[in-house]
């Protein structure tokens, strides 16, 4: 329940219910020796989620120790898991992707990076980002709601990152993909409502028929 309203809260930005939330689950999951480890990257997505959301303000300190946060998380999360459940490969890439959307908002973020050093982290972004993104799709299946989340936000941590870097053809590429998919979606969404409205008639078009009985009954044949 927990999870859910901090998932909930996270996607329509309200971060700072979900934070609390998010603190509560994890000392929950430490304190009863459960394993925390998707709690902990949920968590690591929504401070980088809310630090990314806070990249114009004219004080970015607390957005930037978000971030870095946010990088900690998740590399710890990738050094100390290898091969080891829950962590299967599929969500050593899920976590690899966040890693890949937290180095772009601390790039971002933080002024006392040099740009040597910055370029290093983009080009270490845009790996994890381009790898993931290409499991999501392979993978990827239109049915599951999940499916479409993750390559999303993979795409549109990967717009980001090329803003962020001033590669203009790139960011081109990916918002063009980005649109495609999103088109894709709305138009499958669209076709499953109408169906889901043509099963509702014809289902109130059989009840209404039992209840009333045939409207045309068959004409009796005279007696002899």
């Amino acid at each position: 329940m927990v999870g859910s309203l901090v998932f909930a809260y996270t996607r329509t930005g309200r971060y700072s219910k979900a934070e609390p939330l998010a603190q509560e689950r994890l000392k929950y999951l430490l304190t009863n020796r459960v394993d925390g480890f998707v709690a902990v990257a949920n968590f690591a997505e929504l401070l980088q989620e809310w630090a990314w959301s806070e990249r114009f303000e004219a004080d970015k300190t607390k957005a930037c120790e978000r971030a870095r946060e946010a990088e900690r998380l998740l590399r710890d999360c990738l050094s100390s898991r290898p091969g080891t459940p829950p962590f299967s490969p599929f969500l050593k890439v899920v976590t690899e992707g966040l890693l890949g959307g937290a180095l772009v908002a601390v790039n971002v973020l933080d002024p006392t990076l040099t740009d040597e050093a910055r370029k290093a982290r983009f080009t270490e972004a845009e790996k994890l980002l381009t790898q993931a993104d290409k499991v999501f799709e392979a993978s990827y299946n239109p049915f599951v709601i999940v499916d479409r989340g993750w390559l999303r936000d993979g795409r549109e941590r990967l717009i980001r990152l090329y803003e962020a870097w001033d590669k203009t053809e790139k960011l081109a590429e990916w918002k063009q993909k980005l649109e495609a998919f999103d088109t894709a979606v709305a138009t499958k969404r669209k076709a499953e409502q109408l169906a889901v409205g043509n099963a509702e008639v014809l289902q109130r078009i059989s009840e209404a028929r039992k209840t009333l009985g045939p409207t045309n009954p068959a004409p009796k044949e005279p007696t002899k």
